[in-house]
């Protein structure tokens, strides 16, 4: 997190990771679609444009800039590509950021997918990550059958208790905006102390479709 007192902004990175096709790009251009009506939007995706199904090569990228009452937050949000062909980007995109969305899969057969990923994602922060940075899970695709039960999920990667799960569809952007506005709310709680402005509220804005 960048904090300029002076200019009165806050600058927040957040990183949507998981396994490749989970929907962490669909999320991602989701919220830009949602912000792009009310705030200030800027966004580069770079992908296999060529393909009539589309995938992250490196990441996505977007600013969403909102006005928090004397004070501009800048959001600088990322998506980590999935394929493996590309994965020492991951470790280069996690670099720096304030919090991480985790989006998971909720078939059955890509059971092994979510744990490979969620582990990937636990050695980079050398086994502390839901202590050392805010996470939120987005259990995705929850519209197709033959799904993963949720208590089946937890069990398989063992989160932390703390560590909110959100049943989403991305493609519908159900649950998306909840489980954005949950993890920048711990971020900016987890660094309150670091903003010395006495009425400063954050009440980040719930957004309509």
């Amino acid at each position: 997190m960048l904090i300029d007192s002076g200019q009165k902004t806050i600058q927040i990175k957040l990183v949507f990771y998981g396994p490749a096709m989970s929907g962490k790009t669909t999320s991602w251009k989701y919220l830009i679609r949602l912000f792009k009506k009310n705030v200030n939007v800027e966004s580069v995706s770079i992908d296999t444009a060529h393909s009539a199904n589309a995938r992250t090569l490196f990441f996505d990228f977007g600013t969403f800039k909102m006005k928090v009452g004397e004070w501009t937050i800048q959001l600088n949000v990322w998506t980590a590509t999935g394929q493996d062909f590309y994965c020492v980007t991951r470790e280069t995109v996690l670099q720096g950021t304030d919090g991480i969305i985790f989006v998971a899969e909720s078939q059955k057969s890509l059971r092994p997918e979510n744990e490979k990923s969620w582990k990937e994602l636990q050695d980079f922060f050398r086994g502390d990550l839901e202590k050392s940075i805010p996470v939120t899970i987005c259990l995705n695709k929850r519209d197709l059958s033959d799904i993963i039960p949720l208590g089946a999920f937890l069990n398989d990667i063992q989160m932390q208790p703390h560590t909110r799960v959100f049943e989403t569809i991305a493609i519908d952007g159900i649950n998306i905006q909840n489980a954005f506005l949950n993890n920048i709310s711990q971020i900016l709680e987890r660094n309150k102390n670091l903003i010395k402005i006495k009425d400063l509220i954050f009440s980040l804005p719930v957004l309509k479709n």
